[in-house]
């Protein structure tokens, strides 16, 4: 694998691509296990972190953080959360 420095230090290239991927395995797996579905109740865009907010009873708070660090740092916070929107039923 291999990775390029941007300009302004950031790492570039692949990192992004395994995150993006490990997110879409990680939402296959347990949207078949868990039947999480996206929610209407607390939803700011499409219920999506709500949604997964509830299947794993904690705050949304922290699942829409865990979305804009992932969004800014490795790139594929976005793509998870648009993946995850199409993948979801909505309850």
């Amino acid at each position: 694998m291999k990775l390029r420095r941007a300009k302004g230090g950031k790492m570039t290239g692949s990192i992004s691509s395994l995150v993006t991927i490990a997110v879409c395995i990680a939402a296959g797996i347990l949207l078949r296990n868990y039947n999480i579905k996206r929610v209407s109740d607390g939803q700011v865009i499409e219920g999506v972190c709500a949604g997964l907010a509830k299947a794993f009873k904690i705050q949304a708070f922290w699942i829409r953080l865990a979305f804009v660090i992932c969004s800014f740092f490795f790139g594929g916070g976005v793509l998870a959360y648009i993946i995850l929107w199409i993948c979801m039923e909505k309850e």
